[in-house]
């Protein structure tokens, strides 16, 4: 429990403009809880205060495949990303979406 008047001021704050808090009790070295309740009883000496962070977005890209004639008669597969769809392109084209684990 070491939050600076500022950090105790910031968290109060976005909490009045309707942001979600978390708290982590000073005994505790569990996940960050959310504050639920219109009025929180304030433990700034007892509890640590966050503002909950925004979740990561997940990365998209596109992957382009073709083949490659090595000698004539065998072909192998070339892949490579790009960060948009080519349109109107002879390629195969795969959308590839990065899935993320829930945030505790």
């Amino acid at each position: 429990m070491s939050m600076t008047h500022d950090e105790m001021i910031a968290v109060i704050q976005a909490h009045k403009d309707g942001k979600i808090i978390q708290a982590l009790p000073g005994s505790s070295r569990g996940p960050w809880v959310d504050v639920v309740g219109n009025a929180p009883s304030w433990s700034f000496d007892a509890v640590d205060y966050r503002i909950k962070p925004e979740p990561p977005k997940p990365r998209e890209w596109w992957v382009c495949y073709d083949y490659i004639r090595l000698d004539g008669s065998l072909n192998r597969p070339r892949f490579y990303p790009v960060k948009q769809p080519f349109l109107g392109e002879q390629v195969q084209q795969i959308h590839v979406r990065e899935v993320l684990p829930e945030q505790a």
